[in-house]
């Protein structure tokens, strides 16, 4: 009966947590700048943003993590991601109102606040601050890559793969072809097992950039994930045709005789 407790409050705080956020976050992926500016007040919808959301999530959070402590860590992480994820909602939706504030703006005085908030969250101590930051760029340019860049890094020191495995995909429907991105994609689903997709990503690189080494390289090795020996060997040849001096290739062929 001890246990049958808690786990019952358990439930109930997490329902109640993922049902505010289903409420919240479609808000915040709907904004319009042009019916805020016109309809709302920044500071009342930042006040509500922070005395509706973030006050009730934190004390939701602090409640189960003490109510909780005996069978807390797995349940304090899960709260930390849905947290985290809410916070990360509150900073977009900050950006937006930034940007009803910056629509006078000329091109370049928009200009002007884009170098100085990137030199701004380069130097910022936290991460929260240099998220913020990076949010404000891209609300004046959506296709700011320093900026997304910027964001990317600090969601993977946070294990938030899958924020920065958005941005990577947005990056590339953009129109890049850096070859960077199609790795850091890559490795993002093959952390998550999702080696299929992976395998999708490198393939798509490969069309792009036929000869580069470190594509075939990242191939053969998702090959060899796969167990798929025919497509390995096929890779480990045009490898070789490019880069015959490649260190890995005695090791690649290997692992491949092993299948």
């Amino acid at each position: 009966m001890p246990i049958i407790i808690p786990i019952i409050v358990f439930i109930v705080s997490g329902v109640g947590v993922t049902y505010m956020i289903s409420k919240k976050v479609p808000l915040l992926r709907s904004l319009d700048s042009s019916v805020l500016a016109a309809e709302v007040n920044l500071e009342v919808k930042k006040s509500l943003l922070e005395e509706r959301m973030k006050r009730q999530l934190k004390m939701r959070f602090e409640f189960v993590q003490v109510l909780f402590k005996p069978l807390g860590q797995k349940l304090g992480e899960w709260l930390k991601k849905l947290y985290s994820l809410v916070v990360h909602k509150e900073r977009e939706y900050e950006a937006k109102m930034r940007q009803v504030e910056y629509e006078e703006y000329s091109d370049n005085e928009k200009n002007k606040v884009i170098e100085d908030q990137l030199e701004i969250a380069r130097d910022k101590e936290t991460e929260e601050d240099a998220e913020s930051k990076y949010l404000e760029v891209l609300s004046l340019d959506s296709k700011n890559t320093e900026a997304y860049e910027g964001l990317v890094e600090i969601f993977m020191k946070r294990k938030e793969y899958d924020h920065a495995r958005e941005i990577y995909e947005h990056l590339l429907r953009l129109g890049s072809s850096k070859i960077e991105y199609f790795l850091n994609l890559t490795e993002i689903w093959l952390s998550q097992d999702f080696i299929q997709r992976g395998f999708r990503v490198m393939q798509g690189a490969l069309k792009i950039h036929p000869k580069n080494p470190k594509l075939l390289d990242k191939l053969i090795e998702v090959a060899i994930l796969l167990e798929d020996a025919m497509l390995a060997r096929d890779y480990i040849r045009r490898l070789k045709e490019i880069n015959p001096d490649n260190k890995k290739l005695i090791d690649f062929s290997k692992q491949v005789e092993d299948l």
